[in-house]
């Protein structure tokens, strides 16, 4: 109801909608988007209102999770409520213990301050923190939905904001870290004094195993000299893709891409191809440390995103190639290889693809129907072509819907379980 208000230009209307739900945690997920809607609305022209929207954020504080206040707390001080974001922040940080809340809090913390104007070497006691919480096991989800190491996440955001300064060197090299962050933080000093590379060829030198492939994947994070410096050393190793990152194959392609070592990239593909065809891939229910379908399901998504097209469509191919039927929970995949399909412009397949999900009933996207004859410029004959999967009335009266918007040039209304 709210999104279609504003959507109609309503933003009024859509606050008093959301203020007409009760916060009274019985429905926890409801009043967590209602809280983000309603900031999202106190940030716009119309309703603008910096109270409001810190009042949000600190009652997010005492009833929401910790990823919903910390978003409300960056969006107050992205509204211009510095100075009471930057004090939430303080509260949020000092009332989790959760390990890796704190690291998220404290990152938050130092790059808010930072746009406020405080420079990076006036913040010791917010660097130590950051530091004493710092896990490289801590994964965050990035744009790609793909887990992204804490020390990529945060070597990513000084190289972004900062410029290599001795000043930050200094402070660094006298902040008291744990040994677990020691190589992190002679990486990030070396990287201020623009001896990146001499500096990480001493940690991998004397770095065990494992921690030389949390060294050589957070190298790429600081940009052309760590991207060369990781490159070089793979390139000299000789070791094949698969010694890098055992029983990863998500780092190991994320690595190969970043660094430019396609030799490996594909040999990593070929593995994967060739594990398809045990009979321990179409297994369900087993741990994510074996190859089956659903600890895979991802990987030829990210093959996509990298722009391997071709390598993803062959893995999908391979992937749906072991399907000896469609289950409930092969859904996903199926959404995932027709949403490849589509964007491949291989519509013939992809509408195939599609007959056969939809005749066997399962709950996939109904968008992706009319997403695939829009893109493929058949609009005007999409009743004529899905005829044979005799939709209901339903599901016939949405896509109608969806057909007008497109043709208006807006976007599909989302609609849960249109199945």
């Amino acid at each position: 109801g709210a999104d279609q208000l504003r959507k109609n230009n309503q933003p009024h209307a859509a606050l008093e909608w959301l203020k007409e739900i009760p916060m009274m945690s019985n429905e926890p997920d409801l009043e967590s988007e209602a809280m983000i809607r309603m900031a999202e609305l106190y940030q716009l022209p119309k309703t603008r209102d910096l109270d409001a929207l810190i009042k949000v954020a600190h009652d997010s504080h005492q009833s929401q999770p910790f990823s919903v206040a910390l978003a409300l707390a960056l969006a107050a001080h992205k509204a211009g409520a510095r100075d009471a974001a930057q004090s939430l922040l303080s509260l949020i940080r000092r009332g989790t213990s959760d390990r890796k809340n704190r690291f998220s809090a404290s990152l938050s913390i130092l790059l808010t301050q930072q746009q406020s104007g405080t420079p990076l070497e006036n913040m010791p006691n917010q660097w130590e923190a950051l530091f004493h919480d710092f896990d490289y096991d801590d994964a965050s989800v990035n744009v790609s939905d793909f887990a992204e190491p804490n020390a990529s996440r945060l070597v990513g955001w000084v190289v972004d904001i900062a410029k290599p300064s001795e000043a930050l060197a200094e402070l660094l090299e006298n902040t008291p870290v744990p040994e677990k962050a020691e190589w992190l933080q002679r990486l990030v000093v070396a990287w201020n004094r623009n001896s990146l590379e001499s500096a990480a060829g001493e940690l991998l030198a004397q770095a065990d195993r494992r921690e030389r492939e949390r060294i050589l994947y957070t190298l790429t994070a600081f940009g052309d000299t760590g991207i060369s410096t990781a490159r070089q050393f793979v390139k000299a190793s000789t070791f094949p893709g698969s010694y890098y990152f055992p029983n990863d194959p998500e780092q190991q392609v994320l690595f190969f891409h970043q660094i430019g070592d396609r030799p490996r990239l594909l040999e990593v593909h070929h593995r994967l191809m060739q594990e398809a065809d045990s009979d321990i891939f179409r297994q369900i229910g087993l741990s994510t440390e074996f190859a089956t379908l659903a600890s895979r399901r991802q990987l030829p998504t990210l093959f996509h995103d990298l722009g391997e097209t071709d390598l993803a469509s062959r893995l999908f191919r391979r992937y749906h190639d072991q399907l000896t039927s469609y289950r409930w929970d092969h859904r996903l995949f199926l959404e995932d290889y027709a949403t490849h399909l589509i964007k491949t412009r291989q519509f013939d397949e992809a509408e195939t693809l599609l007959h056969r999900i939809f005749q066997k009933s399962l709950s996939v996207d109904l968008r992706l129907l009319m997403r695939l004859y829009a893109d493929w410029g058949k609009l005007d004959s999409w009743e004529d072509r899905t005829v044979e999967l005799r939709l209901t009335s339903g599901r016939m009266s949405l896509l109608r819907e969806w057909r007008t918007a497109l043709a208006q040039g807006n976007e599909m209304v989302e609609y849960s379980g249109s199945w």
